[in-house]
C-alpha cells in the first residue's frame, strides 16, 4: 500500500490517534493489535494515524482507498496490518472496496 511516515521511531507503549471514525483503545504494547473502523465501516481515502511513546512521536498516513491494495502483513512505519475485513465480509487482501482494519504496532520505525 501507499503510505507517508514522518517523525521518530517509537517503542513500547505508545498512545494511539487516529483519523478513522473510532479505535477500540487509545494506548496499546509493542506487539498488541486495536481495531480502526471507519465512518459508517468504512475507512476514508486517506488514514492518518500519531502514534506517541511519550518521547517520541512518528505520524503515518495510509492511502485506504479502493486505488492502492491493503494486505495482511502490510507495514506502514511501526503499523503492521494483521488482519481486516472489507466492508462486503470478505478479508485477507483489500484493493477494491473499504472497511476495518486491524493493526499491531511492532516497536520499531
Amino acid at each position: 500500500g501507499k503510505y507517508s511516515c514522518s517523525g521518530n521511531a517509537v517503542s513500547g507503549d505508545v498512545t494511539v490517534t487516529t483519523s478513522a471514525y473510532s479505535t477500540d483503545m487509545t494506548t496499546v504494547s509493542a506487539g498488541n493489535a486495536f481495531t480502526v473502523c471507519g465512518e459508517n465501516d468504512k475507512l476514508s481515502a486517506d488514514t492518518t494515524f500519531t502514534l506517541n511513546d511519550g518521547t517520541n512521536t512518528q505520524t503515518i498516513n495510509v492511502h485506504t482507498s479502493c486505488s492502492k491494495t491493503l494486505s495482511v502483513g502490510n507495514v506502514f512505519g511501526a503499523l503492521t496490518v494483521t488482519s481486516f475485513e472489507c466492508a462486503d465480509g470478505s478479508s485477507g487482501s483489500m484493493g477494491t472496496g473499504t472497511g476495518t482494519g486491524t493493526g499491531g504496532t511492532t516497536g520499531t520505525g
